[in-house]
């Protein structure tokens, strides 16, 4: 009987024990690790051109071969909005491309050095260099393929065909006079080079990269692109979008009408063509069928006026937008913004205009917070650049185009230094992200309460989403 008491009064002060030690003793908690983290790679980025040095030009002269520097090209992180890496590139780089899928290894022409850099987008800081026969100008490279990339050489009239595996050139392909564009078949069987100084078209079938077919084009082209199936390809010529029948390699007998047009981008999913013209209209071409179409014009004058001219343009499918990025060199829009006396003209400012993709209805105009005063010294608390008259020999003086995963649109912005991000939930302007320090020397300063300036950034050109786009 005693032994039986003495056991349940054991028992009980071992519980009492318990439940006093379970409110001071400490329990690690085991978290589950992802043993498989996600290739930092895989995230969505956008790749920027943009170019260094106090000029810029081609072919080079006494003058401006001496000022001309190593340009950049920047890994811009979608989420969180700021510059990740700057791989450090050649003279004058003006286009680029990403292998696919997901753009980890990127391609850079350089026009005034005649090379192409490329590097690991993940890595950009690692470089290499490929060497082109001197005079080639490249000026446009594109690939759909993972192994193989082309380069558009417009100062030797030929393409030049690179190893992605070995980084060399392995073939040189003769086209037409002055390839100044590129569009491959997504099914990667054929290339199109556009052949701006002979208005031709050549075919190089890919699977021995032996240039075949020369097609003749209306006027002098300047761009063309693939439909997403494969079976047309687009060209813009002298005021006319022809398509070309892949099969073939027969142009279409019917041609759309786009007079003035200056810039042109393919949506996908949409299968339409988007147009920017001279006279401040955005142009529409359905080419969804086999024929391409021509929509009614929207006149953006109303909103694009006096010194505005409409730069380039892009779509988002997923919010059914349309995004026209515009310069104006008006002084009247920046005078006095900060109650001190105007600067020297030019003031450029920048303006995106949003309509709606289904009826191209006007929607709103998204004003950057930046307006830049194109002068050689600082005053009041103006933004003020150096004048660089590269920016005003551009083609396109704003280059917009949208994250693959479609939260931001982003506008090489080369007067402002900067790229332009805008988010597309509710189109508003999020910041201006400066470019690298270029190699041009601080900005004079007129007033002596201010402080001295950095150097100012290099000049951004060219703006390219990573990924598939959504």
């Amino acid at each position: 009987m005693r032994l039986a008491r003495l056991s349940r009064v054991v028992l009980i002060l071992a519980v009492a024990a318990i439940e006093l030690n379970c409110g001071q003793t400490f329990r690690p908690i085991a978290l589950p690790q992802n043993p498989n983290p996600p290739d930092p790679q895989k995230l969505d980025f956008a790749l920027v051109l943009s170019t260094n040095g106090p000029d810029v030009c081609s072919p080079p002269s006494a003058t401006c071969d001496t000022q001309a520097h190593p340009g950049g090209a920047s890994r811009i992180d979608v989420s969180g909005d700021s510059n990740v890496g700057t791989a450090t590139v050649g003279l004058v780089p003006v286009h680029a491309a990403l292998i696919p899928p997901i753009g980890s290894q990127a391609y850079v022409a350089n026009k005034l050095e005649d090379t192409i850099s490329t590097f690991a987008t993940g890595t950009p800081a690692t470089v290499t260099t490929i060497s082109l026969p001197p005079g080639s100008a490249p000026v446009f490279v594109h690939t759909t393929q993972t192994d193989t990339v082309y380069s558009a050489n417009s100062g030797l009239n030929t393409v030049s065909v690179i190893s992605v595996g070995r980084n060399v050139v392995t073939k040189t392909i003769p086209v037409g006079v002055n390839p100044v564009a590129l569009a491959e078949t997504q099914d990667g069987k054929k290339m199109y080079v556009v052949n701006q100084g002979s208005s031709t078209v050549t075919v190089i079938t890919t699977v021995d990269d032996v240039a075949g077919t020369s097609i003749s084009v209306t006027g002098s082209p300047s761009w063309a692109a693939a439909r997403f199936d494969s079976r047309f390809v687009y060209v813009l010529g002298s005021g006319v979008i022809t398509a070309i029948d892949t099969i073939t390699d027969v142009p279409v007998p019917l041609t759309a009408s786009v007079p003035n047009a200056s810039f042109a981008f393919l949506d996908p999913k949409l299968n339409r063509i988007y147009l920017t013209t001279t006279d401040n209209k955005l142009l529409t071409v359905d080419v969804s069928g086999e024929a391409p179409i021509a929509l009614p014009a929207v006149d953006l004058s109303p909103v694009c006026s006096t010194g505005c001219v409409l730069d380039s343009v892009t779509t988002l499918p997923s919010n059914g937008q349309v995004y026209v990025v515009s310069h104006s060199t008006n002084q009247t829009v920046c005078s006095h913004l900060d109650g001190v006396p105007d600067d020297a003209p030019p003031c450029v400012t920048t303006n995106v205009f949003v309509l709606q993709a289904a009826t191209n209805m006007f929607l709103k105009t998204i004003t950057t917070l930046h307006n830049v005063f194109a002068n050689g010294a600082l005053k009041g608390s103006k933004t003020d650049f150096p004048v660089v008259p590269f920016c005003e020999t551009l083609s396109v003086r704003r280059h917009i185009a949208p994250s693959s995963d479609g939260s931001k649109v982003y506008v090489a912005n080369c007067d402002a230094g900067g790229t332009d991000i805008i988010k597309t939930a509710d189109s508003s302007f999020v910041l201006n992200l400066p470019a690298p320090v270029s190699s041009l020397p601080p900005i004079v300063v007129i007033d002596p309460t201010l402080p001295p300036p950095p150097p100012p950034p290099q000049r951004p050109t060219f703006v390219l989403p990573a990924g598939k786009r959504d």
